[in-house]
């Protein structure tokens, strides 16, 4: 299963979310443009996740998630 979030609405969530843990949204902000997500895009890119899944689950809407794919991973 993977779960894909656009990027933009994963920092904006991290924003609320996080800064208790990170102490500021700037800190926040910072963990996420320089840890999190340069570190998630090396995974996406040498990986390929969302093509190796068998379900793929849009979450950019938490109230709406859209099942995008279901069934074998694609080929290549």
């Amino acid at each position: 299963v993977y779960v894909d979030t656009d990027p933009v609405v994963a920092r904006a969530r991290a924003r609320h979310r996080d800064v208790a843990l990170f102490g500021s949204p700037e800190a926040v902000e910072e963990m996420y443009a320089t840890r999190y997500h340069p570190a998630c895009a090396l995974y996406i890119a040498e990986c390929g996740p969302m093509g190796r899944a068998t379900v793929v689950i849009g979450n950019d809407d938490l109230a709406a998630p859209v099942l995008r794919r279901i069934g074998p991973p694609r080929a290549g």
